[in-house]
């Protein structure tokens, strides 16, 4: 029999935060829910973690853990998909490595939610800066404050072509869904992976915003993917491939308001400051 909820977690090469994020789904009071570790390491650090087996302080129930690992590494975006693809449960959620359940009461209260009749469930987020290099633990963190109020995400998610201006989610772990509803992340994008994903998803859905629970993430340590990325480029490419999908849409007019009010305008201050120095 299927479980409730299929968690997916796709790593890359942090022992230490893989570990962060596996615990915090182990120690959930929900019961019904099996894991998916989809594993695109160029190191074998992972494995060995896993392979070593859970004690059973850390693993009591035993919670099925499935291990894949990519030789050669897939990238980022075809691992979360074939992670995805690998999921038994009713319910999903696509976890990354560097992000953390908020409590043990977490997938208690998303499947409440969905019991009562919604297509998706999108939890508040916490932002956390790393303010070390390293991420061995324990970590060394502060909270980073965010900007959307709960009135305004949940505009967004009513009209989500808002989001290639602005994304109030954060990341897809916040994002609850049934399977029968899944779809790919797109390959071909980079910087707005998630927001077109987001997109496709939450469209002609029933979708409840519930800011009483919320995911952990972590930014700032050296293995995050934004901090390596030259957004401005990114967005450009991405937006090429995207106005062959939405031309002439409200997606259409999101993206050049992105483009003229915020992508534009950072681009002039960092020349300014880089002119400075």
């Amino acid at each position: 029999m299927n479980p409730e909820f299929t968690i997916v977690i796709p790593v890359f090469n942090d022992v230490a935060l893989f570990q962060r994020a596996l615990n915090s789904v182990l120690c959930q009071d929900f019961d019904d829910f099996d894991i998916v570790v989809a594993d695109d390491s160029t190191t074998d650090d992972i494995e060995q973690f896993i392979s070593a087996g859970l004690s059973s302080v850390e693993n009591p129930r035993q919670i099925p853990i499935h291990y894949l690992h990519n030789k050669p590494s897939l990238g980022a975006v075809p691992n979360w998909n074939q992670g995805m693809h690998q999921a038994s449960g009713r319910h999903i959620i696509v976890m990354h490595h560097d992000e953390a359940m908020g409590n043990e009461h977490h997938l208690t209260a998303v499947h409440k939610q969905l019991e009562q009749g919604s297509d998706i469930v999108v939890s508040g987020i916490r932002v956390f800066v790393s303010n070390e290099e390293s991420t061995a633990q324990p970590l060394c963190l502060s909270e980073k404050k965010r900007h959307f109020p709960p009135c305004v995400v949940r505009f967004f998610l009513r009209h989500p072509a808002f989001l290639f201006l602005a994304n109030p989610i954060g990341p897809c772990a916040c994002v609850a869904f049934r399977k029968e509803l899944m779809q790919d992340f797109d390959t071909r994008l980079h910087w707005l992976v998630d927001v077109e994903w987001y997109y496709r998803m939450l469209r002609h859905r029933k979708v409840v915003y519930d800011d009483s629970t919320h995911i952990h993430s972590i930014h700032g340590h050296k293995g995050q993917i934004t901090s390596r990325t030259n957004i401005p480029d990114a967005f450009r490419k991405d937006k090429k491939v995207l106005l062959q999908r939405y031309r002439y849409s409200a997606a259409h007019l999101m993206l050049v308001l992105q483009q003229l009010c915020i992508i534009f305008p950072k681009c002039i201050i960092n020349r300014i400051k880089g002119n400075k120095i």
